[in-house]
Parts: structure tokens; sequence; C-alpha cells
């Protein structure tokens, strides 16, 4: 590999150098030379000074960054070794060690699928600004968290192929708000965070996130169905310093609303808000708790009547779900939770089946009454799999009445497929809360 030299004695007139040691600082240099008056080789080596890169370089190692004639990054470390009586250097042209370097350094701070940094490149990224801020004045910044809306659907749907383009699509849409400065970074799965240093003003910066919303809403990729679909994201704000100095408290906060506008609102991007998240604040200790109520299966249920107000007779009972979770007892703590944790099509497949499971333990009670079990409206139920539960658990199809809960706004083409499947399972259908 690349390799030269100079040698200079200390108070002499002139440097020895070896025949390619100007070759591999890009210098020309007259052939057949190899020594050179002392002001000549100062002469010869001034201009590249400005070169050095002192991330990179010491007193005794210096470590150059030129461009050759064709436009490439050369790298030179030069290693400077002095005594009382001479001084040696030895250059070396150490670019194919820089590239692999730079490489393992890239591989290791940025995720691959999205060329954005990852979880734990961005947060040393963010800690060094915030740990400098006294000084730097640093002014009103934020802390940005999203949650794609809809990647489970596509996955489950169309396979992880299409769901990575899902990720990589909205990526491309995060990754523009480097314009304003922003630094953004994909924390893992479907999550991404973006810290937007000194942006002006709130009002200011929420306008460019909805501009980023509508930038989302508006890019789709084409299913192999043909089906069109944008890419949704929940998005959540926290403020510096207004809510936060700290990087952990900043990602806290921020993960808050962004879970609560997965709650209320998916699709938008919400502040914020210190008294909701002091109401609420279970929301981010409950990831366990729903985690855990869902694969151990910890709810049982109980039987309300419906009763045939004409005749008082009960026509059928309604499933209502009652976790066996003392710190998660309320059914609709549990439904928030699973919203927020994406395992809603987790707890549609928990209910009906725990529901059936707990009928057949009192089959000869019900009689002929038929068996109302509550239904998310966005979750598409598996036939095949409902068939195989009534046949195991003795319900009779047209005993069983799917009941469409009123937690979210509906969608319309998910609803069309939903009654369509209800229908071939000979099942009744009913809406809750019907005021709701």
């Amino acid at each position: 590999f690349p390799l030269g030299a100079f040698e200079y004695t200390i108070g002499g007139r002139e440097v020895y150098f070896t025949t390619n040691f100007f070759k591999i600082f890009l210098i020309g240099q007259e052939k057949g030379l190899q020594y050179l008056p002392l002001d000549r080789f100062k002469e010869l080596m001034l201009p590249i000074a400005e070169y050095i890169d002192p991330a990179l370089s010491t007193d005794k190692v210096k470590t150059f960054r030129l461009t050759d004639s064709q436009g490439s990054i050369v790298w030179v470390r030069l290693k400077l070794i002095d005594s009382e009586q001479h001084m040696l250097g030895i250059a070396e042209d150490v670019t194919q060690e820089m590239v692999e370097k730079q490489k393992i350094e890239y591989e290791r701070d940025y995720d691959l699928l999205t060329n954005l940094l990852n979880r734990r490149a961005f947060k040393r990224r963010i800690q060094e600004i915030l740990s400098g801020a006294p000084a730097s004045g640093l002014g009103l910044s934020a802390m940005v968290m999203w949650d794609l809306d809809n990647l489970k659907y596509v996955n489950d749907t169309y396979g992880h192929d299409y769901g990575d383009q899902y990720i990589q699509k909205a990526a491309g849409v995060f990754a523009g708000l480097s314009l304003v400065g922003a630094i953004v970074g994909r924390m893992a799965g479907d999550e991404f965070l973006a810290f937007v240093p000194n942006c002006g003003s709130k009002e200011k910066l929420m306008d460019l996130l909805n501009q980023v919303k509508n930038k989302l809403n508006a890019t789709k990729i084409i299913m192999p169905d043909g089906e069109e679909l944008a890419i949704r994201a929940s998005g959540g704000v926290a403020w510096y310093p207004d809510d936060g100095i700290t990087y952990e408290m900043l990602k806290k906060y921020a993960d808050f609303a962004m879970y609560d506008t997965k709650n209320s609102y998916k699709g938008a991007v919400k502040e914020f808000d210190q008294r909701v998240y002091e109401k609420d604040s279970y929301l981010l200790r409950g990831r366990e708790q729903i985690n855990r109520l869902i694969e151990d299966r910890m709810v049982d249920y109980a039987f309300q009547p419906i009763v045939d107000a004409r005749s008082g007779q009960v026509h059928a009972y309604e499933a209502l779900m009652r976790p066996r979770l003392g710190e998660l007892s309320n059914p609709s703590d549990v439904l928030r939770l699973a919203t927020v944790q994406s395992r809603l099509p987790e707890l549609e497949e928990l209910t009906f089946t725990q529901a059936l499971k707990d009928y057949q333990r009192q089959r000869e009670a019900f009689g002929d009454a038929r068996i109302f079990i509550n239904s998310i409206p966005n979750q598409l139920i598996d036939y095949g799999v409902i068939a195989k539960f009534q046949e195991k658990y003795g319900l009779e199809p047209n005993k069983l009445v799917v009941e469409i809960i009123e937690n979210e706004q509906t969608d319309a083409g998910v609803m069309e497929k939903k009654i369509d499947i209800i229908r071939k399972m000979k099942a009744g259908l009913a809406i809750d809360d019907y005021g709701s």
C-alpha cells in the first residue's frame, strides 16, 4: 500500500523524502529529486494544511482529507516522530481503511432499511445537543414521535415486503424535515423520532407537521390486488424546554402524546398536555399489563341478559369482559391500551375464543338464548377460525350475534368485508350503544 516518508535533521537546510512521498499527498514534484531545501519543502506542504481533519488528528498524527483530479476523496495519515536531533514523518494512504471504518460506523449508526439514524445513534446525537444547550443558546425546540398506522394490516394482508415499502415511503417523508435542521431517526418497527432545534414558534412547527401529515397522506403504495394505500401516522410533540430538558423526558412525553393521538384520532399530531398525562399516564405504564392480559389470556366473561321488553323474556346474553388483573380491571382501559399498542387483532381473537369457552361451561343455562359477542369495528374476523370455534363449543350459527362496538370511527371498506363474513357465518349483526 502507498507509503512515503521524510526525514529532517534539526538545524539542517534540506529535507530528505522518499520518491512517492509527495505523490501520496497528490502534489506534483520533479522526478528524481529526493532532497529539497527546507523552505521549498515547507512551501509545498503548507497548502495542504487546510485539509487536516481536526476530529481525526493529534499533535503527532495528522489526518488529511484530500480530493483527487477525478473528484474522489483520498485520506492520508501523517505520523510524526521527533527527537532532539531528527524529525521523521511517515505518510500513508489510508483511504481504504477510512472507507471501511465509515461503512462500519454507518452500519452501526444508521437503520439499513430507511437510512435514518437508528435508536442508539439518535439518542447519542440528541443528548450531545441537549448537554451543550446552555452554552449553545438552544431555543424553543421540539421532540416529535410518530407511529405508523396500518402497518400490521399491511404485513398481515400483503406480507412484510410490502410492509417494508410502507416503512420506507414514510421514512422518505420524515427525512424531508432535515431541510429545516431536524435530526430524524427510526426507533424500531413502526416508530420514528425527530428533534427539531430552534423551531421558532409552536405555531410554526405545528404548521410544518401538518404539511408532513398531508404529504404522508398523499404518498401511496400499490398493493398486489391493485388497492392504493395511503401512508398514515399518528404523532406526538413535546417541547424543549417547556415540557422537559433531557432526552428521556422529552421522548417519554412525545411518546405519551403520540399514544394519546392513536387513542383518540389516528393520523393527527397532538402536543403533550401535562393534565392529560397525569390523568392517563397508565397508557405508558400499562404496556406490560396488556401484553400479560393477552398472552396469558387473563380474562373471564360475564353474561348480561338482553330482555325482550314486550314479553319480559330473556332474548339473549351479552358477553362482557372481566379482566383478571387488579391493576387493569376496566374493559375500556383494556381497549384503549390494546389500541395504542396495536394489539386489537389479538384482543378480537381473545374475545371470541374466551367468550365461547365461558359460554360452553354454562351451555345449559343459556337454553335457546342467543349470545352477543362484542367486535371491534375495523378488525376482520377469520371466518374459518370462528366456524371451528362454533363447532367446538356447540354453538349453532344462528345463535351468535356479532355486536359492533363504538370505540373508533368505522372504515366503510373494512365494514363491508366484515358484514360479508358475518353473513357467511349465518350470524346476526348488532350495533352496541347505538346512541353513541
